[in-house]
């Protein structure tokens, strides 16, 4: 059989009897597999009101509702799930399943390694977060003769303003091994070069860091699957970045918040520009082994009509599960399906050219992350429901429990899942709390930032949540 479409990938997986297990800090992080795998698995750190819902279509394993919540002081990570006797226990019993994780770093490997789960679905990263970290891509992006913004690489003691401002004008400072924008600096004035270095040294010490020109312009991404038959890519997203209403601003700049892929219409010679980038990469990283999802930050010289790639992350990606939902929903092949099948070492067919013309189709919706935007801990006091809301006229009013995309009918409509919490819950500064998704845009396209229905729709899911410092 030939897969071309999403009951072809169905199709093929009833064929396939094995079992995956999602690991996730919540189990919203690893849905969508339950789309078209059978008999899928989810292990989760935090007990949401979500994990009810999700139960109806994936058995959820929650570990700290089983051990206490003593677990959610530890770093919610998937080495730290991956440890605890819970989940140990549940793997073991199951006989070394697949595991479907956010990424397989040197931590975590040490993990599996000793415990003996050899199926892993998802690369391992040490050696290649050395070579392919904000310095190796551009080095890469350079040996494909493919241009990146003008860069250096300087240690944090050894950087002088006026020589960076001179060579570049503003300019922006990355930190090697941080994600998300956590780490990146915008660099405009003495003033903001004297605050980067006070926080590098406190948070990161001395080191190499990655200096580049600042462009001026929104920053696009793609999600990217590299597959047997070829890599795979989606029609470019706008990514929310630096929002006020959701985030600190002391994280650092072009912090990530969410993802908007209804207002995501660009020129064909910027999509042709980045789907050039994203095969080239792809088809390099092939050729080295690499298997499944990755993606590629970008910036876009509206001025020179230009677009250029920034980052690469080989892993999964802040865009999931909310783009495998709106691929099932489109009619396209989940990205996350071919990952899956890339890893069971079971072979398979592929209409590449058609799977991937219908990846590059318009999509709809958005996603915003909501989270402790405090400094400080907080602590929820308001009773908020998983599921679809209204929201017009500046009321949020609940229509019905969901979890899944696929329960949005209007662009009134919100969906709130993610790890809705319990009243009790207490979050750390900067951590994640839950998830909007939409049908509508949430981004105003001359500040790239909330538009004014997203922003008061945020204000109010804020209100509900009623949070208070511990």
């Amino acid at each position: 059989m030939i897969i071309q479409n999403f009951d072809d990938i169905k199709k093929r997986f009833k064929q396939i009897n094995k079992d995956v297990v999602g690991i996730g800090v919540t189990a919203f992080n690893r849905v969508g597999s339950e789309d078209f795998l059978p008999n899928y698995k989810i292990i989760c750190l935090r007990n949401s009101k979500d994990n009810i819902l999700i139960r109806k279509n994936a058995k959820v394993l929650c570990i700290s509702k089983k051990e206490g919540s003593n677990l959610l002081k530890r770093k919610r990570n998937t080495a730290n799930i991956l440890k605890a006797k819970t989940t140990k226990n549940y793997i073991n019993k199951l006989g070394n399943p697949h595991l479907l994780l956010y990424k397989y770093t040197k931590s975590v490997i040490k993990v599996t390694d000793k415990m003996g789960w050899t199926n892993i679905v998802g690369n391992n990263l040490y050696e290649m977060d050395v070579k392919m970290g904000k310095i190796g891509f551009r080095e890469i992006l350079e040996e494909l003769k493919l241009k990146p913004i003008p860069w250096k690489v300087k240690f944090f003691s050894k950087m002088k303003y006026t020589s960076m401002k001179k060579l570049f004008g503003n300019f922006v400072v990355q930190v090697p091994g941080t994600s998300g924008g956590k780490g990146t600096f915008f660099i405009n004035s003495d003033d903001d070069f004297k605050k980067m270095k006070e926080v590098v040294k406190e948070r990161y010490g001395d080191g190499r860091a990655v200096v580049s020109k600042f462009v001026k312009g929104p920053s696009p991404s793609l999600t990217c699957c590299v597959t047997k038959h070829g890599t795979l890519y989606t029609n470019l997203q706008y990514q929310l970045l630096d929002i006020p209403e959701v985030l600190n601003s002391d994280i650092g700049s072009g912090v990530f918040a969410g993802h908007d892929w209804e207002s995501a219409r660009f020129p064909k010679n910027i999509r042709e520009q980045a789907y050039n980038y994203a095969h080239k990469i792809g088809e390099y990283m092939r050729e080295r082994g690499y298997r499944g999802i990755f993606g590629i930050d970008m910036l876009m010289d509206q001025k020179k009509k230009n677009i250029y790639p920034i980052e690469c992350n080989f892993r999964m990606l802040g865009s999931f599960p909310t783009i495998t939902m709106i691929q099932s929903i489109n009619g396209e092949i989940p990205f996350l399906a071919l990952h899956i099948l890339e890893f069971l070492g079971e072979d398979y067919q592929l209409d590449y050219e058609r799977v991937n013309r219908l990846s590059k189709k318009h999509k709809p919706g958005a996603h915003l992350l909501i989270t402790n935007k405090f400094n400080d801990p907080v602590k929820v006091w308001g009773d908020v429901e998983p599921g679809v809301y209204s929201f017009k006229n500046g009321e949020l009013v609940f229509k019905r429990y969901a979890y899944h995309m696929r329960s949005l009918k209007n662009t009134d409509d919100v969906l709130i899942c993610d790890g809705v919490p319990y009243r009790g819950a207490v979050f750390n500064t900067h951590q994640r709390i839950m998830r909007l998704i939409t049908l509508r845009s949430m981004r105003d396209p001359k500040t790239g930032k909330l538009n004014k229905w997203a922003s008061e729709l945020t204000e109010k899911v804020y209100e509900k949540l009623n949070l208070k410092f511990t």
